[in-house]
């Protein structure tokens, strides 16, 4: 499956977890009182990036509230997840996207709402590594200790912790 196709499927699942949003909409009619702030904590025109902007225009459609998108990237996201947890604990600011490393007290403070979608995670390799297989590659990797090296979006991030 292309990289478009996946992208269009995870979308349409995420425009599919946000209908009981507009179903539930009449009976939480003081909600949003003001704007509501979804922060993006990676760099503008990424996947979350994108997914945000589209979550916020059915988002304030359905509300008939302005729905904005900030983005804090930095520190594998830590950022923006730290500004999210000293927002405000009323609902109006809102995080989206893999977070990186949380603070322990932004662990407590922050509580999943949804999953919008689940990408993969890729392993690639030169062609010169002479490996075929994962399991290669992690034998490689024991046998020759100095000689891999991945990259990751920051410590404590998934792809850090999977590498």
């Amino acid at each position: 499956m292309s990289y478009r196709k996946k992208l269009m499927r995870d979308l349409a699942t995420a425009l599919l977890l946000l209908a009981p949003a507009s179903w539930t909409a009449t009976l939480a009619q003081d909600y949003p009182t003001k704007t509501v702030n979804i922060v993006d904590p990676f760099q503008p025109s990424g996947g979350a990036d994108i997914l945000a902007r589209l979550i916020a225009k059915h988002l304030g459609s359905v509300w008939g509230q302005t729905v904005t998108v900030e983005n804090k990237p930095g520190a594998a996201g830590t950022i923006g997840a730290n500004a999210v947890g000293a927002s405000a604990p009323d609902g109006h600011t809102l995080l989206v996207g893999a977070s990186g490393a949380l603070t322990p007290d932004n662990a407590k403070l922050l509580a999943p709402v949804s999953l919008l979608s689940a990408p993969p995670y890729i392993v690639a390799v030169t062609p010169s590594l002479p490996v075929a297989t994962l399991q290669d590659l992690i034998g490689y990797a024991k046998a020759n200790p100095t000689k891999v090296f991945y990259g990751s979006s920051g410590p404590g991030s998934a792809s850090h912790l999977s590498g």
